[in-house]
């Protein structure tokens, strides 16, 4: 099983609808296509996903992509709908979907956290969600590479490019909500545990935020 397939593999695991699994193999389609990280060939591919019938992609993504299929360039239109939504652009969404960024070896593993949060960018203005969502991207690539879930922490711990954003999760008391810090904050404190995903699920209710990033670490992980 390659590595894009465990990940994109745990995110089904975790999603209870589809979306963030849609996304993820946009990315992971562009990953291997550019051999790296190329926005504008994902905002391509996420455009062409949106005029085609996308599903359960989440307000702020929706905004954006409405703003630039209407014709407003994909820069401006992030900056508008990070406005409109009153600032509330720090979703989980890019910590789901570009999580597959971890499989992409041509980045090599210093430079996951800047690929990760400059995909997040394509619809969250919000540098959270970038942060959050370079702390998902890297604490992957430590599983991937091998590496047990307390080593990874650690190493995501002592990363210039994550360190303080992974102490800031680590400190935030358990949520249900999809804020990108406290989604993975929720998912750190459930991946580890015995039948962490039926956990997660049940903390989480309706909500799909917390499990899809329990089942990208579990996938990340081989399990």
């Amino acid at each position: 099983m390659t590595a894009y397939r465990r990940i994109i593999d745990g995110i089904a695991d975790g999603d209870a609808i589809g979306g963030p699994v849609a996304l993820a193999e946009i990315v992971a389609d562009s990953l291997r296509t550019n051999n790296g990280l190329n926005t504008t060939d994902i905002t391509s591919r996420y455009l062409e996903w949106w005029r085609g019938g996308s599903f359960d992609t989440g307000p702020t993504f929706a905004l954006v992509f409405k703003l630039i299929d209407d014709g407003m360039e994909p820069s401006v239109a992030v900056k508008a709908a990070h406005d409109t939504l009153g600032g509330n652009s720090a979703g989980s969404g890019p910590a789901h979907r570009n999580s597959v960024i971890a499989a992409c070896t041509a980045i090599p593993i210093d430079g996951v956290p800047d690929a990760a949060r400059a995909e997040a960018l394509i619809t969250h203005f919000d540098p959270v969600a970038g942060d959050a969502a370079a702390v998902v991207a890297l604490l992957c690539r430590c599983l991937l590479e091998g590496r047990s879930w307390v080593s990874a922490k650690k190493f995501v711990a002592e990363h210039p490019g994550t360190g303080d954003v992974f102490a800031a999760i680590l400190e935030r008391p358990l949520d249900p909500g999809g804020f990108a810090l406290d989604a993975v904050s929720a998912a750190v404190h459930f991946t580890g545990r015995l039948d962490a995903l039926r956990k997660a699920s049940e903390f989480a209710g309706d909500g799909n935020y917390c499990p899809v990033l329990v089942g990208v670490f579990l996938g990340a992980a081989g399990r």
